[in-house]
């Protein structure tokens, strides 16, 4: 009976740390899980204030810089045309031409 007694204490200790086994395994899963919201939440608040640094100098100067790159593409685009047109006599008489044209359609009717 002893015998009996003795492997049976055995068999539950040895299942208790069976369980102890695994629990201590869970917690170091949620343990590791913990850590990694802990580092994502730190990634995405420094990123959230350097976001928020680069776009508040980007709006500092958005609306010049929207000017100035409008207003040089177009001086470059008139720049190109008034050298071909000085260029090219036939050009030019066709430009005209087609530019009319253009501006009629967008003309308010009646007008």
């Amino acid at each position: 009976m002893a015998t009996v007694r003795a492997s049976a204490s055995s068999s539950i200790i040895s299942i208790l740390g069976t369980v102890n086994a695994s629990a201590q395994s869970v917690a170091k899963v949620i343990e590791a899980g913990s850590d990694s919201v802990d580092m994502l939440t730190a990634f995405i608040t420094k990123a959230k204030a350097e976001q928020a640094k680069a776009h508040l100098f980007a709006a500092k100067d958005y609306d010049d810089n929207l000017i100035h790159e409008a207003a040089l593409a177009k001086s470059k685009r008139e720049a190109n045309l008034t050298k071909e047109l000085r260029n090219d006599a036939d050009l030019a008489r066709l430009y005209q031409a087609n530019h009319a044209e253009y501006a009629a359609l967008l003309a308010p009717q009646g007008a």
